[in-house]
């Protein structure tokens, strides 16, 4: 702690220079900081990647970015903006938001998609986007409508649902029922499998 406190004794009100090493000073004394441990904050975290850092005796303040959420696919980083006090020597955590690192995947309408493949369904059309089985049941290619590598995971698996419940909202209107995943049938079609079924077990 006394290294940073006569690193920073000599600094003016205003932005710290990267050059002093403030962030290797700060990280070697940080498990000493009450509060330390709030947002999952660990000392080496500090080395490298702390942005803005601004000196107002006793208050040193920085925004470091944590990469937790694009680990698991998020298209954005964990901005946390710091306060640490050096006489009361504390460290928390005063304000939280996020940095967009990629592009978002593009807005889209669902409905009007599911609209569409709706009617390909119904009209009897063949396309890439739906595949016919022999048994009546038709499903909906999902990787041609959103490929896994379009966006965000977490995006591209919502919109496949909300895309599979429209679709099935549109043709239950018309007689038709889910068919394991992503597919439907006609209800009809279905009545007709399952007395069939029931004759196969019959005995003779």
């Amino acid at each position: 702690m006394k290294a940073l406190q006569e690193l920073l004794a000599v600094m003016p009100t205003g932005p710290v220079p990267e050059d002093i090493n403030v962030n290797h000073a700060l990280a070697e004394c940080w498990e000493r900081l009450k509060g330390n441990a709030e947002g999952g904050m660990e000392a080496y975290k500090l080395l490298g990647r702390m942005e803005n850092v601004q000196w107002n005796s006793p208050v040193l303040t920085f925004t470091i970015e944590r990469h937790g959420g694009t680990v698991n696919g998020s298209t954005r980083a964990e901005l946390q903006h710091w306060e640490v006090n050096l006489d009361e020597q504390t460290a928390c955590i005063v304000k939280e938001g996020h940095r967009q690192l990629e592009p978002m995947a593009p807005r889209m309408s669902i409905k009007a998609i599911a609209e569409e493949v709706g009617v390909l369904i119904l009209g009897g059309k063949m396309d890439e986007r739906i595949r016919r089985q022999e048994d009546g049941c038709v499903k909906i290619v999902m990787s041609k409508l959103f490929p896994s590598d379009s966006g965000f995971k977490r995006t591209v698996k919502s919109r496949r649902q909300r895309l599979a419940q429209y679709v099935g909202d549109q043709l239950a209107k018309q007689g038709w029922v889910a068919s394991g995943n992503d597919g439907f049938r006609p209800i009809e079609n279905t009545k007709h499998q399952r007395v069939s079924h029931d004759l196969r077990k019959t005995p003779a």
